[in-house]
């Protein structure tokens, strides 16, 4: 037993490092049976966490609100945008950014992205939506109106009505729970935005 515990243990640690090094291979903290099971185990742009003295984990956290600083970076991935990690002065105008996200947010300011926030706090389902707009630059195939999100009951409220409902006609996001509601001003999740992110990738690989 001894034996097969230290097998398995060196394997779960393989694993992790895995996971950690390219952010593609299966995480360990993923119900196999949840909805977001797949679009989490495709999240290229995501990697592993690490534990306190930086050893890879394997885990991904999907029920973690995700800070708008790893939104920013995991979208810039997405759009296979370049010069967005590594060693950055930070010159854009954004609060509360941690330096490992200087340079994604100098990239953001160049596509004049609107962050509703500090990037060291929880993104928001609005913002997500209008920074897919901004970073698409008019290449998603349909433009919303208002006809695309009447049904929702709080749209109103939304800070970004015009992305929303260009992002619900390109089904990149759907309403908020069975309440009618579209979530607006409701943070995001990890495999939330992995679900729309691998929407997303999807979408531009067939407007190509």
């Amino acid at each position: 037993v001894t034996n097969f515990e230290q097998t398995l243990a060196a394997a779960e640690k393989k694993n992790g490092d895995e996971c950690y090094r390219v952010g593609g291979c299966r995480f360990r903290d993923i119900d196999p049976s949840a909805w977001y099971y797949a679009p989490m185990q495709a999240a290229t742009f995501f990697k592993g966490g690490a534990d306190a003295n930086g050893n890879p984990t394997g885990n991904v956290e999907p029920g973690r609100q995700t800070l708008r600083a790893e939104a920013l970076i995991a979208m810039e991935r997405t759009m296979g945008l370049t010069d967005i990690e590594g060693t950055c002065a930070l010159t854009a105008a954004a609060k509360g950014v941690p330096e490992w996200a200087n340079c994604a947010a100098n990239k953001a300011a160049e596509y004049k992205i609107n962050f509703y926030g500090p990037l060291n706090q929880a993104a928001n389902r609005d913002e997500v939506a209008d920074w897919m707009v901004s970073f698409a630059g008019g290449k998603l195939p349909v433009d919303g109106t208002k006809e695309f999100t009447k049904g929702f009951n709080d749209i109103g409220s939304c800070q970004a009505q015009g992305s929303v409902s260009t992002v619900v006609a390109n089904k990149l996001m759907t309403g908020y729970g069975t309440g009618g509601s579209w979530g607006c001003g409701k943070p995001l999740v990890r495999a939330e935005l992995a679900t729309v992110l691998n929407r997303l990738t999807d979408l531009m690989t067939l407007t190509k």
